[in-house]
């Protein structure tokens, strides 16, 4: 089963740089045919499933596709959200018909949600239950820490943090984080893991040395 697993973040980490190689190959065909920079886009953190847009994915995916939007990565912020990421992504898929993805869901669990999460599911059951995605999912995530105002206890936060960082190590899953006022929290569970995955840092708001932190491990 581990091996099977491993296999299916494989073949995701291979799709995400397919992916990213056709949209450059999208924006030289476009550019190339009308004479102008006009390049394929790929969202890389599309919140369709968040309770505000409720029912209104297919109208927005429209109207982002009109903007030359061509991918869409969903970031699941629960188990059960990024339940409705994966739905979401077949019923694209299906309507679509020809076998692509063009809306690439993620799993895992938000750092505002983490609280919340753990009323319902223990640590063990959070990290089995995202296990059991990633045959469907291209990243684990969103994930992180955000020591914000009004967002769940550091400790709290880090509980599930670590976990889904390891999972992801364990599965050589890429992994989509989330960071605000915890760089150097951050950076420590990360530095401390030998096997780090791919990693996408999103909601930056750090300094230039942070910045450059993260530029200099690769993310």
């Amino acid at each position: 089963m581990a091996e099977c697993l491993r296999e299916s973040a494989a073949r995701s980490a291979s799709y995400i740089r397919s992916m990213a190689a056709r949209s450059r190959a999208a924006s030289a065909t476009t550019a190339g045919s009308i004479g102008l920079a006009s390049p394929a886009l790929f969202d890389v953190d599309c919140n369709l499933t968040h309770a505000a847009l409720q029912g209104d994915a297919e109208r927005l995916l429209a109207a982002a596709r009109a903007a030359r939007v061509r991918y869409w990565l969903v970031p699941g912020s629960s188990v059960a959200d990024s339940s409705a990421a994966i739905e979401l992504s077949r019923k694209v898929s299906a309507a679509i018909g020809d076998g692509s993805r063009s809306v690439l869901p993620t799993a895992g669990v938000h750092p505002f949600l983490a609280a919340k999460q753990l009323e319902t599911h223990s640590v063990e059951q959070v990290v089995a239950s995202l296990r059991s995605m990633v045959p469907e999912v291209v990243a684990l995530g969103e994930c992180g820490l955000d020591f914000s105002e009004g967002f769940p206890d550091p400790e709290v936060q880090m509980r599930l943090f670590e976990p889904q960082v390891d999972l992801a190590c364990d599965l050589g899953m890429p992994i989509f984080l989330h960071e605000r006022f915890a760089h150097d929290q951050l950076m420590s569970v990360l530095r401390s893991k030998s096997r780090l995955p791919r990693v996408l840092v999103h909601c930056f708001t750090g300094t230039a040395a942070e910045l450059q932190t993260y530029l200099d491990e690769g993310f």
